[in-house]
């Protein structure tokens, strides 16, 4: 399917009725205990990053419920025409697993999802693993109407589900354990986070997203270090926070602990029109 012109009417509409579809026809095609433990977004998204890169995902909401971010931890089915993943195919089914995002018993989640996801590999699936994220992926090219996209993709969606329903079933026991004092901090800090004292993905004009890959640990790091003070102007932090790096990337800084400081917005943007 190489080669593939791939038709443009494919929006966020047009492919939500497909997805649902699907997730139906996914419950009834896995064993009933793991269509309990099944859930789906009800709308197609784009991508945080590249807007034009839509995502829908299929996820266990038990881990939702122990602290894990149902975009880290899942099932996801996208549409990339920028070729910004893969050069060849515009399509991808894939297990998404964020490293960085593994908050509670990290050690011992990271080192299921690569031992397991190269066991549990589906044959037609492409394993992909870096110190980010652990994927297992099958790409293809599509022509036909979105509605086609079902019979096509739900024999790869009951493989791939059903072979990683057991690691998520892993991931729920070991997330259920009690956290390390040192994880309670951690938490917190993310938990603050989360709550707006700085949002996990702080967003420019434009839709651009300022974070140059700091993950979500570092950056509750970053602000738990801050003292509640922008590095800055040295005043409270109040409303949405950026993580800048202190000597700049373009001049040789490193995305760590000790090279990056919480600020205001506005302070930061500041500094930026300072240097241009």
């Amino acid at each position: 399917m190489k080669g593939t012109i791939v038709s443009n009417s494919i929006t966020c509409e047009s492919l939500r009725e497909p997805c649902l579809e699907l997730f139906e026809q996914l419950k009834g095609g896995v064993t009933p205990e793991r269509a309990t433990r099944l859930t789906c977004n009800g709308v197609v998204q784009p991508h945080g990053t590249n807007r034009n890169v839509l995502l829908w995902r299929v996820w266990d909401p038990r881990l939702r419920k122990l602290g894990y971010d149902q975009r880290f931890a899942c099932i996801r089915f996208h549409y990339d025409p920028t070729h910004w993943e893969n050069r060849e195919f515009v399509w991808c089914l894939q297990l998404y697993f964020n490293k960085r995002c593994a908050y509670r018993h990290s050690e011992a989640i990271q080192k299921l999802m690569l031992q397991r996801a190269s066991a549990s590999c589906p044959l037609g699936f492409e394993r992909f693993a870096d110190e980010r994220r652990v994927q297992l992926a099958w790409y293809f090219n599509h022509a036909g109407s979105p509605e086609a996209l079902v019979p096509l993709v739900l024999p790869k969606l009951v493989l791939l589900t059903e072979a990683v329903g057991p690691i998520f079933d892993e991931m729920v026991e070991i997330s259920s354990r009690p956290a390390s004092e040192a994880e309670h901090t951690l938490l917190a800090a993310i938990q603050k986070l989360s709550r707006g004292l700085a949002s996990p993905n702080p967003k420019l004009g434009g839709g651009a997203i300022f974070n140059r890959g700091i993950s979500p640990v570092l950056r509750a790091k970053v602000i738990a270090k801050s003292g509640n003070a922008c590095g800055i102007c040295r005043q409270p932090l109040s409303g949405e926070v950026h993580i800048d790096h202190i000597v700049p990337v373009a001049r040789g800084g490193l995305t760590e602990l000790g090279n990056l400081q919480a600020t205001h917005a506005d302070c930061n943007l500041s500094k930026g029109k300072g240097r241009a």
